[in-house]
């Protein structure tokens, strides 16, 4: 929204703020979790997540608007159910 909004308007300045807020929220996280030594071969991806984050909503207003739109068909929702087997149990089935 905020990337359409920016290219209509021609005022990128609230995408840059999103996008700088996000990389400083990530580096944060990044530099104080435990684990820190291991996470920072992943900062160079920081620049780019407001893509990944951006994705993610929409599949997840895809989703919602699917939904809403079975219901108003009057169709069931189900949730999907998924038998989860690991890496040993996989090999001792087959």
């Amino acid at each position: 929204m905020l990337a359409a909004s920016s290219k209509y308007s021609s005022n990128s300045l609230p995408l840059v703020i999103n996008i700088l807020l996000l990389t400083s929220v990530i580096f944060y996280q990044a530099f104080t979790d435990v684990k820190s030594r291991e996470n920072r071969n992943l900062l160079f991806l920081a620049p780019i997540a407001w893509i990944v984050f951006y994705f993610m909503d929409f599949v997840e207003y895809q989703a919602l608007i699917r939904s809403f739109w079975r219901l108003f068909r009057k169709k069931q929702v189900m949730w999907q159910k998924w038998q989860r087997l690991g890496a040993r149990e996989g090999l001792l089935a087959h």
